[in-house]
């Protein structure tokens, strides 16, 4: 019994009729059998259902089984408030957890929630010191804004000139407003080798068509 949910499917009825009584019963079964995947099944369909105190309870085993990705699932239970009342100091503390654990993904979370102000005030750069151990999962629309803090020099222990690689970034996801950044920093050396003709084509992209200073400047 403890491996026959690995291929019961009656939660959802790919394969088996549906049967969601029957698939709980194989995942209960195979979970006293220590099959961690099982308390990850579980904590699925109580989700589903709208049960988020039982979610809650199985993922709660899963991580004490040693699912540590079990951590960054409670944390989004209290952080999107779809199961659970909203309570984004409890999913700070599960992301926290789950990054201290290795599990990388939690610091986008982490990021998410000081970027838009789940865990209190914005605070880009509080943002950027958990979006930077996971570069590649900044959000879109954090980039910009994350280029300016560390162009700034408000992230501790971040190059300010890695600013730069954020700005190109976000002009190739089509943030128009980081060729005015990008063209103002070729104008001015600054943190780049100056360049009038770069920053030139830069501004030519932004609607803004960069600031009359910036131009003035070429």
């Amino acid at each position: 019994a403890d491996l026959r949910f690995r291929n019961m499917r009656g939660a959802s009825g790919n394969g088996v009729p549906a049967d969601r009584n029957k698939a709980i019963e194989y995942y209960q079964a195979a979970l006293k059998a220590g099959q961690t995947e099982a308390a990850l099944r579980l904590a699925r369909v109580a989700a589903d259902t709208g049960d988020g105190a039982q979610a809650a309870s199985y993922l709660e085993t899963a991580a004490k089984m040693g699912a540590d990705a079990a951590l960054v699932s409670l944390g989004d239970l209290y952080s999107n408030g779809k199961a659970l009342p909203k309570d984004q100091e409890k999913a700070a503390g599960y992301y926290s957890q789950a990054l201290d654990k290795g599990i990388k993904v939690a610091a986008v979370r982490l990021g998410n929630l000081y970027f838009d102000g789940g865990a209190g005030p914005p605070n880009p750069a509080k943002a950027a010191f958990y979006y930077f151990q996971m570069e590649d999962g900044i959000p879109a629309n954090a980039l910009l804004t994350l280029a300016d803090v560390v162009r700034d020099a408000k992230v501790e222990g971040v190059d300010p000139k890695r600013s730069v690689t954020l700005y190109e970034r976000a002009l190739a996801l089509g943030q128009a407003g980081a060729a005015v950044r990008l063209g103002e920093l070729y104008v001015a050396g600054d943190l780049v080798t100056a360049d009038p003709g770069r920053a030139a084509s830069l501004f030519a992209q932004s609607p803004d068509a960069g600031s009359d200073k910036s131009w003035l400047a070429l």
